[in-house]
């Protein structure tokens, strides 16, 4: 992916593999390449590689995140995974930027998440000590949706590409995503757009298919709660999240005890449970939902652990997984707490999606294979729709959220009538002749494998 015009380029190494195995193959092909290498042994190593291919290549020693480079002194930037291991991507990325030309381009590569490379980052990272607070995982760089993240407005013409190894490339694994990222004449330019190739095959599981029925706002008002231990006392209800800072948690707590309970992280009313919250980001005492994207890592970490904490003096046992109220964690640092806490804690996570579902691998959280529901205006699981959704689950472990209870009477709620058809679908006889009749195993996250 290297441009084979005699351009300026610069050509970064890190922890990955030496600068000159890219800047070697751009000067042989014509570039003018600078090469930057951060650490003397592998700067010596490249310098000794350059006369013998026949080529001269201007390398420095520095760091990806303070290039010691003019702005706009390249009309291309590469970086053959050495831009990974950079601790605050953001800032790498702005460096990169930094220095190229306008309309110049920005290529890397990045070990894909899904295959050989990436699942090996992922698998040690279960068994290694946690980052320190702040540092993602290295193999982020090879979500597109994080990249886009990254990268901003400032670029156009996202390219996304899995390329089989070459011999310009380090190892002889094929499964390396590489970015061409042409950048616009305007910072503000809004026309990015994303292409990704040929997408690896998801791995392959089991036909075996677990449904875990996990009931959100157990706590939440005393006819709600009433409402969802009825669904799992006498439905198919196999799970339920609690909040443990209202006004009755305690009374929810004790009546659920003995029924697989997780948390149901509030960050969204009531007051926080951990003593060292920021009172500058509550309101009269309390959280606010429309400032969860003001909390660090670090305060939702915090929070997370205490709240776990709480449920477990409540209910005598701790949490089974961890839910977010109003799914608050779509935040990127709520999420980043979150996994952080649950890592530290083996807890399962609830995933809403896939890139959220491969986020949390990244950071070796456990989740669930797919995951289903929703609530609106109109109930959501009527009798119908679970039946129809049942019938069509994929293999292998999804949760589907419901929210069955008894209309609140302490709150106002959007969601309230909503609940009582919800509990009627989930006590009803046809919901477990629906699970026999599909051959779905019901369960908890209890369950869930590790």
């Amino acid at each position: 992916m290297v441009h084979l015009l005699p351009l300026a380029g610069l050509a970064i190494g890190g922890r990955g593999p030496p600068s000159s195995v890219v800047a070697v193959t751009a000067a042989r092909r014509g570039a003018r390449v600078t090469a930057l290498e951060l650490t003397p042994e592998l700067l010596e190593v490249a310098r000794q590689n350059a006369p013998l291919a026949g080529v001269e290549v201007d390398f420095h020693e520095g760091d990806v995140e303070a290039l010691p480079f003019d702005a706009g002194a390249f009309d291309v930037v590469l970086s053959q995974l050495g831009h990974m291991f950079a601790p605050r991507p953001e800032v790498a990325i702005a460096e990169m930027l930094r220095v190229l030309k306008p309309g110049g381009t920005v290529a890397f590569s990045t070990w894909h998440p899904e295959l050989f490379t990436g699942r090996m980052f992922t698998l040690t990272a279960k068994c290694a000590a946690p980052p320190p607070p702040g540092i993602p995982p290295p193999t982020l760089w090879g979500e597109p949706g994080v990249i886009r993240e990254r990268m901003g407005k400032g670029v156009r013409d996202l390219s996304f590409a899995t390329v089989p190894a070459t011999g310009m490339v380090w190892s002889n694994q094929a499964d390396r995503r590489v970015a061409i990222i042409p950048c616009t004449q305007s910072p503000t330019d809004p026309t990015a757009t994303v292409r990704f190739q040929n997408r690896p095959p998801e791995p392959s599981v089991t036909d075996k298919r677990l449904l875990i029925i996990n009931a959100d706002d157990l706590g939440y008002d005393p006819e709600v709660t009433r409402g969802i231990l009825e669904s799992m006392r006498e439905g198919v209800v196999s799970s339920a999240t609690l909040m443990v800072n209202t006004p009755h948690s305690e009374d929810a707590a004790r009546a659920g005890v003995g029924l697989a309970l997780g948390l149901h992280l509030n960050l969204g009313r009531h007051a926080p449970v951990s003593p060292h919250f920021p009172r500058s980001l509550l309101e009269n005492g309390e959280l606010v939902e429309s400032r969860a994207g003001e909390l660090s890592a670090e305060m939702v970490e915090d929070e997370v652990r205490a709240q776990l904490e709480r449920l477990r003096q409540l209910v005598g046992a701790p949490a089974t997984h961890v839910d977010v109220h109003k799914h608050l964690h779509r935040q990127p640092s709520v999420l980043e707490g979150l996994a952080r806490a649950a890592r530290a804690l083996q807890l399962p996570v609830r995933a809403l999606d896939e890139p959220m579902r491969r986020r949390l691998e990244l950071w070796g959280v456990l989740a669930t294979d797919h995951f289903i529901g929703d609530a609106g205006v109109e109930p959501y699981w009527t009798e119908q729709r679970f039946v129809d959704a049942v019938s069509l689950l994929k293999p292998g472990v999804t949760e589907l959220m419901c929210h069955p209870g008894y209309r609140p009477v302490t709150l106002k709620s959007g969601y309230a009538e909503q609940r009582e058809v919800e509990l009627k679908t989930f006590t009803a006889p046809g919901a477990r002749a629906a699970l026999e009749r599909a051959g779905v195993e019901l369960g908890s996250f209890k369950n869930l494998p590790t």
